[in-house]
């Protein structure tokens, strides 16, 4: 495969990975992103949530947003995903190191102008975020999508770059502690001020993040 200069992982390489399918994996896991732009030589870096289809992220803001009309200008954009799921301490402190999964993907992005479209990538984001929600929320009128601007990010190369190391050790006193701290993502308990119940869907979403 032919991987464009940009993408190539130039420092372990074997961490390296350029698999779509694994991507498609990442983006269905998160939802928030890090959307990085340059504008007259000074570069910016947003933290963004994000729907997605095969080919696309959707990022959603508001139309005064001086970020919304700078990923439409034709330029390029990078775009980053970071999971970090544990950390590894060795013996000697220059061996530390952390258990992560990195994507970063370049593009460029349009605006969404029409209705249905947009409406779209609002239900593949509240889908991802609390499957079940869609069929009992009220959706935005007309004047809440004419403050709203739909950005289509079209993933033209990306990289994923892995470090799931197994427990193991390098060298250095051997009267020294070891291993591997887990870091994991869990949801608590809703927090509301009516007296509604919690609908089952969030239970049940509360339930699976929380295995």
């Amino acid at each position: 495969m032919d991987i464009p200069a940009r993408s190539k992982i130039n420092r372990y390489p074997n961490r390296g990975n350029y698999d779509i399918n694994k991507l498609q994996e990442i983006l269905d896991r998160n939802f928030v992103c890090q959307v990085a732009f340059e504008e007259e030589g000074q570069p910016f870096v947003i933290p963004m949530n994000f729907s997605h289809d095969p080919g696309h992220l959707y990022l959603h803001g508001s139309k005064e947003s001086r970020i919304m009309s700078r990923m439409t200008n034709g330029k390029q954009l990078a775009i980053s995903i970071l999971e970090v799921n544990g950390i590894v301490i060795r013996r000697r402190m220059a061996d530390n190191s952390l258990l992560y999964v990195s994507a970063v993907l370049y593009g460029k992005g349009s605006e969404i102008n029409d209705y249905e479209s947009k409406m779209r990538t609002f239900k593949l984001l509240m889908d991802k975020m609390v499957p079940g929600r869609w069929e009992e929320t009220e959706r935005p009128d007309n004047r809440d999508m004419e403050k709203v601007m739909v950005v289509q990010f079209d993933i033209e190369d990306f990289s994923i770059k892995i470090n799931e190391n197994n427990v193991r050790e390098t060298g250095g006193r051997t009267d020294l502690w070891y291993g591997i701290i887990p870091i994991k993502r869990t949801y608590g308990e809703p927090i509301a001020p009516s007296e509604i119940p919690v609908p089952d869907y969030i239970r049940k979403l509360i339930t699976i993040k929380s295995a």
